[in-house]
């Protein structure tokens, strides 16, 4: 129910983070028709091709839905696959997340922390 109600509440350029809403859903399409952007989770199991590969180690995948037979009407996804490590809970491995912020220079992902970094934070400041 709630889920169906979300796109009369969503603005342009409003960010909307989601954890319990499929992206496979009418709602996502509704979201979008909004201007409002998206960061949601994606089951694993759901099938996203790789399209195109983005510099930030995302990728384009476009998305049908399931009444679609002749694929006439996708959506295109930046889909985004994480892990979690150091977890004060235990993890289900990677996790995806899908956008409809394509271009990855307006989101770019964070890369992880390298030991030269970690290093760096915790040499004493000179001077």
């Amino acid at each position: 129910m709630a889920a169906q109600m979300l796109p009369a509440k969503l603005k342009p350029d409003m960010l909307v983070l989601a954890t319990a809403i499929s992206s496979a859903s009418n709602s996502w399409r509704a979201a979008c028709a909004t201007g409002a952007k998206l960061d949601w989770p994606a089951k694993a199991d759901r099938r996203l091709p790789v399209e195109r590969m983005l510099p930030d180690g995302s990728c384009l995948s476009t998305v049908f839905d399931s009444e679609d037979k002749r694929r006439t009407s996708g959506q295109i996804l930046r889909v985004i696959e994480y892990m979690l490590e150091d977890s004060a809970t235990p993890t289900e491995g990677s996790y995806r997340l899908v956008t409809n912020i394509l271009d990855p220079t307006q989101a770019p992902l964070q890369p992880a922390r390298g030991q030269a970094q970690d290093e760096q934070l915790q040499r004493p400041r000179s001077g």
